[in-house]
């Protein structure tokens, strides 16, 4: 297995765990609201990955988008026709 940068592996916590896709198109915003909060730490650094595709490319965190809390704001607006599509874990309640 590899372990990713501030990846937890409290089994306890991973049980509690979900994975989430979301896509959107059409929207040239340039943040978005996602319908969960990934799994952050008490710091509030995201201890979970988040991957963000625009049109299939994988982007790069901090340098083609952030995240903060449950908003997604990315370094430039996507065009009308561009798709997004994130894929991220949360925590179930």
């Amino acid at each position: 297995m590899i372990t990713l940068p501030g990846q937890t592996l409290d089994p306890n916590l991973l049980a509690l765990s979900r994975q989430y896709r979301e896509l959107r198109t059409g929207s040239t915003s340039t943040t978005w609201a996602l319908k969960n909060k990934p799994m952050v730490n008490a710091s509030g650094l995201s201890i979970s990955p988040l991957f963000l595709f625009k049109n299939g490319l994988l982007l790069r965190p901090t340098t083609d988008y952030t995240v903060t809390g449950q908003t997604v704001t990315l370094g430039s607006a996507p065009i009308a026709g561009d798709t997004l599509d994130v894929i991220y874990w949360f925590l179930a309640s």
